[in-house]
């Protein structure tokens, strides 16, 4: 988990709480900022949670989360150190037909074109700039009031991230990610927006603090060398192959057996040779060296 000034970010799957990897990213950063490497499928759907620990100072109990997928604002909340310390951003919430639903967060493959259009080389990189990442930035605030909303709705931002535009290949090359944010299709829901009036004690460029999760499949994490890579089949144990794996093996082992054998076979070459009286006989080099008292087969060519 991710803890930062007493408050406590996690990114789960599943209900489990995705395996954080350090990264050397947030070298040379501020002590607000913090930077973790997480190991995803593209098709799970997944849950931002947040927390305000005890050690959080008594001055300001109130903290609002913002969350950015992919430099797209997505959902905020507000948490109060003793009345409500905890939340967990499960996607968006919105109105559809006077009726609420959430539309749950997921990692999906990006879609991708060979075609460029018009577009710079400046603005294919602002493109890629915030693919692959959740950033959630923690801001304190002073709250008054808290007034319950009988309809929302999606903004254009939030709009965007599901239409899935497709990314020109070329932008790609300077990215680590195959993967991006969507949304799943929109279930009914018992939650609903509440909004209170706030003022900002940290501004937006200069938040209190921000959790940074690059998330990335287990390709592109074991060429990044954040994971080390699986040892081959026939280095393993046997007894923790799957089933799969073993036939893997077995598949390996017939095609290295097979390889050894026809390296291990002589390679028997034959040539033409003449003989006093201008006929060609076929001979081999190998024999030839081994048994020179061997007889010579003659071949009639004409």
């Amino acid at each position: 988990m991710a803890i930062l000034r007493n408050l406590e970010v996690t990114v789960s799957v599943g209900g489990k709480s995705c395996v954080e990897h350090d990264t050397n990213i947030d070298v040379g950063k501020s002590e607000s900022m913090v930077t973790k490497y997480i190991e995803v499928i593209s098709g799970q759907c997944f849950v931002v949670n947040c927390a305000i620990n005890a050690g959080f100072p008594n001055k300001h109990k109130n903290i609002v989360f913002e969350i950015f997928v992919d430099g797209t604002w997505l959902e905020s909340s507000i948490l109060h150190k003793t009345k409500m310390n905890s939340f967990s951003f499960e996607g968006v919430i919105s109105t559809s037909g006077g009726k609420w639903t959430l539309e749950a967060f997921k990692f999906t493959d990006i879609l991708t074109t060979e075609d460029q259009g018009d577009r710079t080389v400046e603005e294919m990189t602002a493109m890629v700039a915030e693919l692959g990442t959740i950033t959630v930035k923690a801001r304190r605030i002073h709250a008054k009031g808290l007034e319950k909303r009988h309809q929302h709705s999606k903004n254009v931002e939030v709009q965007s991230l599901q239409s899935q535009v497709p990314i020109p290949e070329t932008a790609l090359k300077t990215s680590t990610t195959s993967l991006r944010a969507t949304l799943a299709e929109p279930e009914p829901t018992s939650k609903c927006y509440r909004f209170s009036d706030i003022r900002y004690i940290d501004t937006a460029d200069k938040p209190y603090a921000t959790f940074a999760f690059k998330y990335r499949s287990t390709k592109a994490l074991q060429d990044l060398l954040i994971i080390p890579r699986p040892l081959p089949l026939s280095e393993r144990s046997v007894d923790g192959l799957s089933r799969e794996e073993l036939m893997e093996l077995v598949v390996e082992l017939r095609q290295t057996q097979t390889n050894t054998k026809v390296k291990s076979e002589p390679v028997i070459g034959l040539k033409r040779e003449r003989t006093p009286d201008n006929s060609e006989i076929l001979s081999s080099a190998r024999v030839a060296k081994v048994a020179k008292t061997q007889k010579r087969v003659m071949i009639d060519l004409d």
